[in-house]
């Protein structure tokens, strides 16, 4: 994330994302982040086995939006 200009997308392969087999939380997270439109349930297979629920698939992807946030609000404020 801190090498994310805030604005560009994720290259289409998803270049860059941690694999899903070895770092589900991580790519959901980054997901979240940066491409939520390409969240697919093969990602959420992944990283909802015991003990998460959807309690916490909820909470994994709001702190992916928050690290978005935080991203482009420290690229707008260093702009501007």
């Amino acid at each position: 994330m801190a090498a994310w200009d805030g604005f560009a997308p994720l290259p289409p392969a998803g270049d860059g994302l941690p694999d899903r087999a070895e770092r589900p939380g991580a790519r959901l997270a980054l997901l979240a982040a940066r491409a939520p439109y390409r969240i697919t349930a093969e990602d959420v297979k992944a990283w909802r086995v015991e003990p998460f629920t959807d309690h916490c698939l909820v909470h994994l992807v709001a702190f992916g939006a928050m690290l978005a946030v935080e991203r482009v609000e420290a690229g707008l404020t260093a702009r501007g």
